[in-house]
């Protein structure tokens, strides 16, 4: 076990008190009065039955049972209450405190360790351990209560019964003991099967998410996906049910067992009763005393299944400590002082390949970006455009070499105060469910700059559109949270992506694949418009279509990781190479009609 028992009761504890320490508190009395409340049970049947063989009054009869009800009542009705409040209690713990620490982890760890295959596989084990009432971390807390109940009660019967046979406590135990060790077995088996159930549940939630996703709900129509990824589902089903049926046939055995020590214990507790019967032991001790060795009896055999149960909630607890220590980095180093109004970009020697692939994508790279330079990285897919962008925006490290930024190691910097001088749109940008101004700031509204959003809306001529809406800004896009919510086409999303980075002030644009979903008439007039917006900043256009090369100052022609051409537009035009030839191929499509006329030049050329 990566953890020890001790650290994993100091983490989840300590945290316990730090939220409310009542819970501690509260905790204890439950304990107390659990332990006491089934003793008082078994107590009170005896003491009506010896009224009776001492030939109590009916008077005195009523009175003591009316006591004992009393006092039973009350003690179970406090025993009720705090089980329901820490059922309550245990819930707000764990999302609050839990929920809150795995979701931050996922944001906010290394972009390239949240991509790899195996951080998501431990992503989907540490929210299963935090994803019910009954195991993990909530499931922690109420099996250690029910475990210091049941020992607790252990320790009162065992005196009880200790003080009239010994023996019988030895048997007693023995039994229990040989019940634990086949339980733990089962467990076991269980055990085994966790990384088998964390792939199935990580594929199950994809599954059930795209089944979920409208987006995605055109191409399961259209496509007629539906039976396959019925199919797919129905799979993941048959592989849970090989490994449930596993762990059943282990608990076959333990239920098996559990009657055959049942038996014998059973047995050999009624022959000593009877016996002592015989021997002159009173009728209200038989029954107090029978009631006590059966209680015994579940006392131990359920210390022995929570046990096995904590055991399963200490191994679920290390996969989520193990998530959230593998996201935890290094402290950051403190924010450098850059007085630049823009950046100027250096790349020296930089080699980067992913996890698992030998091929590098980029190999003793270099790259001399100056201040204020508007640069196309073009080449087709694959050549290596995005993974640049990743590692000049800190989401990738490179595996050795060095990138600069106004001179200053990008190592040096301080990450998040970095990205906060980067506007970078994303062919892919995420677009929430919120309101406009809130897409745009990225900040709760009372922290959104509303004067400033509507001017950004003007800039990136969004806002003739956004301003005939009732609610303007404050309109919410999509219909998931809000009944009035709008669906927004895909050039007035780009917009609205554009607006954002324009609301940030960044000191360098970067734009990935932006215009990919537009037509290239729309997407050379969204490429002038940002030319004529960024003015004096540092600028970065990739993409595998060449409209926005014509307003850049420098052209850069990656492929297989290299830069293969490096020029304006009119010299490597001139240069009559990959660029070029590329660049006649697509200009045909910048030109409105101008595929229209060319299948009319050719229709006529073959009449």
């Amino acid at each position: 076990m990566k953890y020890s028992v001790r650290s994993t009761y100091h983490l989840v504890y300590s945290e316990m008190w730090d939220f409310d320490r009542k819970l501690v508190y509260y905790g204890i009395a439950e304990v107390l009065f659990s332990a006491i409340t089934p003793l008082v049970g078994a107590f009170m049947p005896s003491l009506i039955i010896a009224c009776l063989e001492r030939q109590a009054g009916v008077q005195t009869l009523v009175l003591v049972c009316l006591s004992a009800f009393l006092v039973y009542g009350v003690i179970n009705g406090i025993q009720t209450f705090l089980e329901s409040r820490s059922s309550t209690q245990f819930i707000l713990y764990r999302i609050q405190t839990y929920w809150g620490e795995i979701t931050n982890s996922a944001i906010t760890r290394d972009f390239q360790d949240a991509e790899d295959y195996k951080t998501q596989i431990k992503q989907a084990e540490a929210q299963h351990s935090i994803g019910g009432n009954q195991l993990g971390i909530e499931g922690f807390c109420h099996h250690n209560i029910k475990l210091a109940v049941n020992i607790l009660g252990l320790f009162l019967y065992s005196v009880v019964i200790g003080t009239t046979n010994l023996q019988l406590i030895g048997l007693l135990l023995g039994l229990s003991l040989i019940q634990y060790f086949v339980y733990n077995f089962a467990r076991k088996k269980e055990e085994s099967t966790m990384k088998d159930i964390g792939e199935i549940t990580r594929s199950t939630w994809y599954l059930r998410k795209e089944a979920y996703n409208v987006a995605s709900g055109k191409d399961v129509r259209l496509y007629s996906m539906r039976s396959w990824l019925a199919d797919f589902y129905r799979k993941l089903n048959q592989r849970q049910e090989k490994i449930s049926g596993k762990i059943h046939n282990a608990y076959f055995i333990y239920d098996t067992a559990g009657i055959l020590i049942q038996v014998i214990r059973d047995l050999a507790a009624y022959t000593w009763l009877i016996s002592s019967l015989m021997d002159g032991l009173s009728i209200a001790e038989f029954v107090f005393l029978l009631g006590v060795i059966s209680g015994f009896s579940t006392w131990f055999s359920t210390i022995s299944e929570t046990l096995a149960f904590i055991s399963n909630d200490l191994m679920r607890i290390g996969f989520y400590r193990d998530y959230i220590d593998s996201g935890k980095t290094t402290t950051q180093p403190q924010s450098i002082p850059d007085q630049g109004a823009t950046y100027a970009i250096t790349l020296d020697h930089v080699t980067f390949g992913y996890k698992g692939q030998s091929k590098k994508i980029f190999e003793d790279f270099c790259l001399e970006i100056p201040a204020g330079q508007k640069v196309a990285l073009v080449g087709i897919n694959g050549a290596g455009k995005t993974t640049l962008v990743k590692l000049l925006c800190g989401l990738y490290k490179p595996d050795s070499g060095h990138i600069l930024f106004n001179g200053i190691e990008l190592n040096e910097m301080c990450r998040d105060a970095f990205q906060k001088n980067l506007a970078v749109i994303f062919q892919d940008a995420i677009v929430m469910s919120v309101s406009i101004a809130e897409n745009i700031s990225c900040q709760p509204l009372e922290d959104t700059d509303r004067e400033k959003v509507i001017e950004v809306l003007k800039r990136a001529n969004l806002w003739d559109r956004i301003e005939r809406l009732p609610q303007r800004e404050m309109t919410f896009i999509g219909k998931d949270l809000d009944d009035n919510g709008i669906q927004l086409s895909g050039g007035e999303v780009q917009r609205l992506i554009l607006a954002r980075a324009l609301y940030k002030e960044a000191k360098m644009l970067i734009l990935d694949e932006p215009t990919a979903a537009l037509d290239a008439i729309a997407e050379s007039e969204m490429y002038k418009m940002i030319n004529d917006l960024v003015e004096d900043h540092t600028v970065l256009f990739i993409s595998h279509r060449l409209s926005s090369t014509q307003f850049c100052d420098r052209i850069l022609f990656l492929e297989n990781g290299k830069i293969a051409e490096d020029g304006t537009h009119d010299q490597l035009m001139r240069k009559k190479g990959k660029y070029a030839e590329m660049f006649d191929i697509q200009s045909q499509y910048y030109q409105e009609g101008g595929v229209i006329d060319e299948l009319e030049n050719s229709l006529e050329g073959n009449l």
